[in-house]
């Protein structure tokens, strides 16, 4: 995100504003869309990943509805933590009534994902376009959205999960922390020596 485009605000760490890329533009675009659709339930497969981390921020910050947060076991601990952390409302238990799913997991999930389509569930993926009843969202973000996002987050309302900052010349390092690592927050590269 060059600065002379979009200007970083007082606050804002250069690794906070990129990590924004493909992390919380994403989780932006379903917040825009989850505001039109005014589910009163939210499942959140993939609750762990840094989209899923800000997607729950933006949710509790911005709107009264009900998220409950999936991830796999080996993520769990860390995924609390988080929602400790940021200090995200959840509901502790799914409710029996129709719901809007949110797919960030991926081919891990495949098969709840077809259990809510099954039961009239809307369900919405970035991970997957080849599911019958999923809608694949793809769109584009444009500054604004990067504005708000960065103000959010200079105001303390929006944290970003970093795992680590690496530099650029120890990319074997960066690939052995990635592959050791299953919850992680976003791992960084740095030109920086």
């Amino acid at each position: 995100m060059p600065p002379l485009v979009i200007p970083i605000p007082k606050g804002v760490k250069d690794e906070e504003a990129v990590a924004l890329i493909g992390g919380g533009d994403v989780a932006l675009t379903f917040l825009k869309l989850l505001r039109k659709s005014s589910p009163k339930q939210i499942i959140i497969y993939g609750a762990n990943s840094v989209t899923g981390l800000i997607l729950m921020q933006l949710l509790t910050n911005l709107t009264k509805l009900s998220i409950v947060p999936m991830t796999t076991k080996a993520s769990q601990k860390y995924l609390n933590d988080k929602i400790s952390e940021y200090g995200i409302r959840i509901s502790k238990h799914m409710e029996k009534i129709p719901s809007t799913v949110v797919d960030i997991a991926g081919n891990g999930v495949t098969r709840e994902l077809m259990e809510h389509v099954r039961s009239g569930d809307k369900v919405y993926s970035i991970a997957q376009n080849n599911l019958r009843g999923v809608q694949f969202i793809s769109k584009p973000s444009f500054p604004n959205d990067y504005r708000t996002l960065l103000q959010l987050i200079a105001k303390k309302q929006l944290f970003i999960p970093i795992g680590e900052v690496l530099s650029i010349d120890n990319i074997k390092s960066a690939i052995d922390y990635l592959s050791s690592h299953h919850s992680r927050g976003r791992i960084l590269l740095s030109f920086e020596k």
